[in-house]
């Protein structure tokens, strides 16, 4: 359904795998493969989820579990690096950690895409604000995962988020625009120097009246790749209007095409 939706309305959709906070295992049971390799074959590209634990977890462990989905039980495309640290956490000493982990994706030998391509895709879900040294070491940057609403996120045990981790998103506020390129507040100005497909957002609780202007926020933003949901967990199902969204994708992209081609 969900690539079929997809290849209808010419939009490209990378899915993530997850079955259980990382491979679980050498290789997934039938009925996961099964779907693995419907996916596909219908064109999506997959990666591997594995939690890094904002660079705590040790590296070798994270490449094994890496090795795992590039084997021919997954055969996966690339792996999505979870738990990534922002610029609020210094991120910038962990660079060598996560760069020692790049290398070591882009060594593997990964299964081709329907198109023949070996990605080796490297995704990071930083989930915010990150140094620009970030895309040396990565093929998409995850920059926002988090609620449409501040008044809908909370904490695990929860509370409420803390104001700067879900107003990112949102104008109006003249401390926190991170992704408002029109403005001189904007601090990740340098993001207009690499293409938006290096850049991705994963909006959660958004209403069916919001679709149409958080894509929209997405493509004036930089953005490339982006995921939006009415729900609140954005990986275990598919939003409401999953084809009303990938509808609405499509048409952005055919006037971002026709704007760059007059």
């Amino acid at each position: 359904q969900m690539i079929t939706a997809a290849n209808a309305a010419g939009v490209n959709v990378i899915a993530v795998v997850n079955p259980s906070n990382g491979p679980g295992g050498e290789h997934p049971n039938n009925d996961y493969a099964q779907g693995i390799q419907t996916l596909i074959k219908l064109g999506a590209t997959i990666v591997g989820y594995v939690q890094t634990k904002w660079g705590t977890k040790d590296a070798q462990t994270v490449i094994n579990e890496a090795t795992v989905y590039k084997d021919r039980y997954f055969g996966l495309h690339g792996v999505f690096l979870d738990q990534v640290p922002n610029e609020m956490s210094n991120a910038h000493n962990k660079l060598p950690y996560y760069t020692y982990i790049y290398n070591a994706v882009k060594a593997m030998d990964w299964t081709p895409d329907r198109n023949g391509i070996v990605q080796k895709l490297v995704v990071l879900n930083v989930g915010s604000f990150v140094s620009e040294y970030f895309v040396s070491i990565s093929d998409i940057i995850v920059l926002f995962d988090n609620f449409w609403l501040c008044s809908d996120c909370k904490l695990s045990n929860g509370k409420p988020c803390e104001f700067y981790d879900c107003v990112q998103w949102q104008n109006g506020h003249e401390k926190f625009q991170w992704f408002d390129t029109s403005t001189v507040r904007f601090p990740d100005h340098w993001m207009t120097n690499y293409a938006p497909s290096n850049f991705s957002v994963l909006v959660h609780n958004t209403p069916a009246a919001d679709l149409k202007k958080a894509l929209q926020f997405a493509r004036e933003r930089h953005i490339g790749w982006v995921f939006v949901t009415d729900f609140d967990d954005a990986y275990n199902r598919l939003p409401s209007y999953w084809h009303k969204e990938v509808e609405y994708i499509n048409k952005i992209n055919e006037k971002k095409t026709l704007a760059q081609s007059q």
